[in-house]
């Protein structure tokens, strides 16, 4: 499986889950993808390369609880306040970053597992 994320958008109003481990899918932006009914997103070994901002903006409008991003090439820090207002910030409970090059980690909502 290859190709960008964004490509999704039309085709997939109802779908709930989404496994792109180890594939060579992309996020190749900063614009919204709109995927109203998705719940589990997993991109975890893709070789992504993004910064932590340019993986979580595009989704932020989606009411993601599981989102799985382990080794993907995540860069930066990870920061949550400017995310206080997004669907993403009350739906997600699982947050899986590890094996990616972070470089700090501030304040998450007490519900959220981060690991």
């Amino acid at each position: 499986v290859s190709g960008n994320l964004e490509d999704l958008e039309g085709c997939c109003k109802k779908l709930r889950k989404l496994h792109l481990g180890d594939t060579q899918v992309r996020i190749s932006g900063r614009d919204p993808v709109s995927l109203p009914a998705l719940q589990s997103l997993n991109v975890s070994g893709c070789n992504l390369n993004v910064s932590f901002i340019d993986l979580v903006v595009p989704l932020l409008s989606n009411p993601i609880t599981i989102l799985l991003a382990r080794g993907c090439g995540i860069t930066g820090e990870v920061k949550s306040p400017w995310l206080a207002s997004a669907s993403l910030w009350y739906s997600l409970q699982l947050f899986d970053l590890s094996g990616n090059r972070l470089d700090a980690v501030h304040a998450w909502p007490a519900k959220l597992r981060l690991d």
